[in-house]
């Protein structure tokens, strides 16, 4: 009997050793928000929401318009006559934190053209004693000791781009270069292959801010879609100051010259001090495509700007092109392989397959 229980506890400290092993990705980081929108109203869960006009930063159950669930969240940006139009949720977690991962899901409507410019997901540094010390500072440059911010975008590119656009970063931080009006508006950071987006489709993005060691330029940001990791921008100096932390997250439609409605739809938020990632792989669809330097077709030139992605931006999970979870130049050949069997399609959204996690 004492070897029976012997070999029984055996057994049991087994099963849970395989456990932690097969969950060790979902148990790591403490999650400090998360939103679902499953429960409660808008106001149980975010300190400030706002839009210009009423009723469009709403609670949404029209499945069509839910990733998981019964209810999502949706912003629309009124048409105004080419005025700003906006709609937003914000919620803040004070007094902070010096690394955080955001995750969330969002879809933007069928007919969705924001123009050239708009403000999506803003990341924002307030003084640990002032949770207002990052408001009412467009525009201006911060001193290192007073806010930071940051927002993952889409951009069209003076028309280059579809509508939405392609993702960049948007930034606020000391060592800003001012714009050509003498104003400190956000300058943009984004891959050297650009991610353009696709309307009417949901996404899961990730966002990860690290902040740097006062005075030191070791801060970095990063951008995941789909799992895949896009972007990763280092060496950057957030503050001068340990009392600025991560404390502000806001979702947000902010068109600054609105001429029709324009609609966001966001789900499955989950903040946490380590990666959190997707609920489930990327559609395999979104997963093959050969055309790097976005011309619409696949040629030589492809071949070269993947080699340069390779060198330049070795983090970008799209240089993974043959999937083997390796950054090297048997990425390439394949490449060259497929395009001479006639394997590579068209369409520049297909740019998210590579490697998946952190």
């Amino acid at each position: 009997m004492k070897e029976f229980n012997n070999n029984c506890l055996a057994l049991y400290l087994a099963s849970q050793l395989l456990l932690l092993v097969l969950f060790a990705g979902r148990l790591r980081g403490e999650i400090i928000f998360s939103d679902d929108f499953e429960t409660g109203n808008l106001s149980d869960h975010w300190e400030e929401i706002k839009a210009t006009r009423q009723g469009d930063a709403e609670l949404e159950t029209r499945s069509e318009y839910v990733f998981e669930g019964t209810r999502s969240l949706r912003l629309t940006a009124v048409a105004n006559g080419g005025q700003v139009a906006l709609a937003q949720t914000a919620h803040w977690f004070m007094p902070g934190y010096d690394q955080l991962y955001y995750r969330w899901y969002a879809k933007f409507s069928a007919d969705f053209d924001q123009g050239n410019f708009m403000h999506w997901v803003l990341i924002g540094g307030n003084s640990i004693y002032d949770k207002w010390s990052a408001s009412g500072k467009a525009g201006l440059r911060p001193t290192g000791r007073d806010f930071f911010a940051t927002s993952l975008e889409t951009w069209r590119g003076w028309g280059r781009y579809p509508p939405p656009g392609a993702m960049n970063f948007y930034t606020y931080f000391p060592e800003m270069t001012a714009s050509p009006d003498g104003y400190y508006w956000g300058n943009q950071f984004q891959p050297r292959v650009p991610f353009l987006i696709e309307r009417n489709r949901w996404y899961c993005f990730e966002f990860m801010v690290k902040l740097n060691q006062p005075g030191v330029h070791d801060g970095e940001q990063a951008f995941w879609i789909d799992g895949v990791k896009i972007y990763n921008q280092k060496d950057i100096r957030w503050r001068d100051v340990d009392f600025l932390k991560l404390n502000l997250f806001w979702f947000s439609v902010y068109i600054h010259e609105s001429r029709q409605d324009n609609t966001c739809w966001f789900d499955n938020l989950v903040i946490s001090t380590d990666y959190v990632g997707p609920l489930a792989a990327a559609p395999a669809a979104t997963r093959q495509c050969c055309d790097f330097d976005l011309d619409g077709i696949s040629g030589r030139t492809d071949f070269m700007q993947l080699l340069l992605m390779k060198r330049d931006e070795p983090e970008d999970g799209r240089g993974d092109y043959n999937r083997d979870g390796r950054n090297t130049i048997a990425d390439a050949l394949q490449l060259l392989l497929d395009q001479r069997a006639g394997k590579c399609g068209s369409g520049i959204a297909a740019l998210s397959g590579g490697r998946t996690g952190k």
